[in-house]
Parts: C-alpha cells; structure tokens; sequence
C-alpha cells in the first residue's frame, strides 16, 4: 500500500537543506520524529541525552596502532572487536582519526551499517577508530546500557537506513538528525531493571563464547594437526619486522624483490610448512585458467536487475553474501556471463585491497545469474575437493604466501593469477581431503550450536528493551 499525506511550504523547514523526499518527510513530518509511536509527553530527543565527543587521536612515531574500520569483519555481533588494521604514523587511512574513552557509544553513520551500536567498556589507548563512526557520551538520563540497546533494535535502525540517510551510492545519515529522533522517557527504576536483566544476559553470552572457536582456529588446528606442522613459530614469525638476506636473496625471484614481506621469516616459515607434504601448483588442479572478472560502468547497474554482481565486499566475510551484492541489468548479464559468471563450487578469492586481499568464498549453490568483479578472481578445479581447497586457502601457511607475494603499497596491493597459479596445494588423494573437510565441518557444526544458543539471547535482549519501550505506546 502507498502511503500519501500532504505538507505544505512551511513544514518544509522542518529540514534545514528543505528536503521533501516522501521518505524523509514521511518520518521526519508526519511522525514528527517519533520511532516507537508514544505519546509526545513521554518522548525525548536523543540530542538531550547524547553528547558529542570526538577526540582526534594523536599518532606517535615508531609504534604500532590497531585501526577500527566500520566495516562487519572488524566486529562481532555483541560488539566486540575481533579484527584491526596494523596502523602507525606513516602508514594509515585518513580516516582513521579518532581516540575514544570508557563510556563512549559509537555508532557507524552509513546507511545498511551491519556493526551494532558499540558501547566502550574498557580502556583502549593504542586502538584507534574510524571516522566513519559517531560518537557520544550518555547523559545522567539514560542508563549507558539501555541507550546502546536501544540503538541496536532493528526498528530504530530501519529508521536510519530507510527515512533519513542521505546521498547515492554509499550513503550517509547526518549526525544532526540522528541526534532529532525521539525516544521514551523511561523512568529510573525501570531502567536500572532492565539494565539489570541486560546485564545478566551479556554475562551468559560472554560465558558462552569463552567456550567457542571461531572457523579460522578450527581450520588452523585441524591444519596443523593433520599436517603436523607448528603454528605458534608461524605466528611468532609473522611479528618479526628485521630481515636477514644476501644479494642471491634478491636475485631469486624475477621480479628482483628486495622489500621485507617477500623476503619476511613468516613466508620461509610457510614455504617450510609446506614444502614437508606432497603438492603440485594450483595450476596443474584447475579446470580452466584463473581469471579476473569483469568491470563494470554505474549504469548497468539495476535494483530490479536479476543478475548479482560480486565483489570483494561481498566476500570479505569468507562466503558470498548476497544483501550486500548489487545487482546489474540483463544486458550486463548477457554480455558477460559466458566468461565471467560462477556456478557452485567455484571458488572465488579478492585479489586487492589491504583488507581484503586473499579473502575467498565457495560458492555453495547455484547463483544461475551472477557476475564476479575485475578485482576477483575465479578458481575452478577439477579432480579435487573444492571444499578441501577452500578450507587450505584459509589456512594459515597459505594466508602468509599470500601476504608475502602481493605487490603494491599501502591500499594499492595486488596479488595476480599466474602468482596464484603457481602457490603448491596438497597433492593427496580425494579420500583424505573429504576426511579432512568432514573434521572441519564437525568442529564448525559444534560451535553452530553454541552460536544459536548466543543469538536466542541476544533476541531475549531485544525483547526486554522493545517490551519496555512498547509501555508508552499510544497503542
């Protein structure tokens, strides 16, 4: 059903740039601001509980930093950190720029944001965050804790990404009307009841995931394990920043590299690792030539479009999400599916990008239209186990190969088919790479259960904030 209403001119101020979009001024005019539908008596706005502040974090020459992007793989869906971009004086994004303090609330300004709204809850004087991300005390109002639940409810985030973002492409909300939308006043007792509630269920979470392992420990463990190889000399290797090599260090490789990560401890470690099992390169298992995939003009583009367009955005979380795929118009899809399209079992592995670079996807059912990107690339094997293979490009030792052998600088980093096609894979019979793939599976499906057991009570969370909200309903 459409919805329609009328405005006139002088509502237009409502929006100091006069914006009239139905989408906007549906939120912003006729429900005057209001997510949760209560009684205007009862209502806040968020301005009158949440403070800017912003602190620009201040760089030190010879140290290390950890960067926090926006992006989903830096967080998990409590909140926590869980990945971090190697940043120092010289070499990190602008965008990384600010320093936060306990008690701050972060949350990311672009529209479909996947991160949930991030309450700070110890000290992190060498993390630095992105500006990506708005941030803000909590007023004696509000309990810190129900403020940041509050903003993780899907109906208030459906309100950012539906109602008042701003732009095309990647899109934005403005702090300014953030900070307008209205809110229940809940009163302290309440609150404190609820936070308490809140409060025992995060504790039940944390408990939970104390006993969880994510993929990338399962696939190291079983790795190393069924290859009887070290890990921990893999990871104290990788910290090691001196190389020592001899001018026939340099002149071994075609390229004449002579930079730290082609020549780093970590790679020779790898190459050591590997080098003790039987393997052939990738190229001998392929069934057709590794290839990149197809580029793409902003007009083919088409959300009515069938066809999907995978990029390294898509992969970055090690499977091909479709919500974050755009789609593309049929005469796109007609013009390039003959070469450039997926179908199951492909493997699909992100050639560039500093975060990105080496992450990979099987494809794990029929995509009968879709189309990979330029900045991708396509393994099709044959005669092997494609789940074997994706599990071992994960792995450790071949992540390492990876990191030592792309080229560029900073963000501007690559890696290329014909490297990809000479890195060896494990010349073994099918019948153990089908044993090793069913260990995998076996640890993954264990943690599924414990991951299903985290999500019923994050739901529980959500319920008790939504049900105390749901108190001052004029419904």
């Amino acid at each position: 059903m459409v919805k329609t209403f009328q405005i006139n001119f002088g509502q237009l101020v409502t929006d100091d740039q006069l914006r009239l979009d139905e989408k906007f001024a549906f939120f912003a005019i006729n429900k005057k601001w209001n997510v949760f539908r209560t009684k205007e008596e009862n209502n806040v706005r968020l301005r009158d509980i949440l403070q800017p502040s912003y602190k620009i974090f201040e760089y030190k020459d010879d140290r290390e930093y950890k960067g926090v992007p926006t992006g989903k793989e830096y967080f998990d869906d409590d909140g926590e950190i869980i990945n971090y971009q190697a940043v120092n004086s010289e070499n990190h994004p602008g965008r990384l720029k600010y320093k936060v303090d306990k008690g701050d609330i972060l949350i990311s300004s672009l529209k479909g944001a996947r991160v949930p709204a991030i309450l700070v809850e110890k000290t992190l004087n060498n993390t630095v965050f992105s500006n990506g991300f708005y941030i803000f005390k909590v007023n004696k109002l509000f309990q810190e804790k129900l403020i940041l639940h509050i903003l993780r409810l899907k109906m208030f985030r459906k309100i950012l990404d539906e109602h008042i973002y701003r732009g095309i492409g990647i899109s934005a909300y403005r702090e300014k009307d953030f900070l307008n939308i209205k809110i229940p006043m809940v009163p302290e007792e309440e609150q404190k009841k609820a936070v308490a509630k809140i409060e025992k269920l995060e504790d039940e979470i944390r408990d939970i995931k104390k006993t969880t392992r994510n993929q990338k420990e399962i696939i190291n463990k079983v790795f190393a394990s069924r290859f009887r190889y070290n890990l921990e000399e893999l990871e104290n290797a990788k910290k090691e920043k001196i190389i020592f090599a001899s001018l026939n260090n340099f002149a071994n490789n075609k390229d004449l590299r002579s930079d730290y990560r082609f020549h780093s401890k970590a790679g020779e470690i790898a190459l050591d690792i590997i080098s003790e099992f039987p393997s052939k390169k990738i190229k001998y298992y392929t069934a057709e030539p590794i290839r990149l995939g197809s580029g793409i003009s902003p007009k083919f583009y088409d959300d009515e479009g069938e066809a999907y367009y995978l990029t390294m955005a898509t992969i970055k979380n090690w499977k091909f999400e479709t919500e974050e795929a755009k789609k593309v118009n049929n005469n796109f899809w007609k013009k390039e599916k003959k070469v450039n399209s997926i179908r199951k079992d492909d493997i699909i592995m992100a050639r560039s990008g500093e975060g990105t670079i080496g992450k990979l996807a099987i494809i794990d059912s029929n995509y009968n239209k879709a189309i990979f990107c330029d900045f991708t690339m396509r393994i099709r094997l044959k005669e092997y186990n494609p789940l074997f293979a994706y599990y071992y490009f994960r792995s450790e030792p071949f992540q390492v190969l990876i990191e030592c052998n792309k080229k560029g600088l900073g963000n501007n980093t690559n890696i290329f088919p014909n490297q990809v096609n000479n890195f060896p894979l494990p010349d073994i019979s099918v019948s153990k790479q089908k044993d090793i793939v069913e260990e995998i599976e076996a640890h993954i499906n264990i943690q599924k259960v414990k991951l299903k057991k985290i999500k019923d009570k994050r739901k529980e969370i959500e319920n008790t904030v939504e049900s105390l909200l749901m108190k001052f309903n004029n419904n």
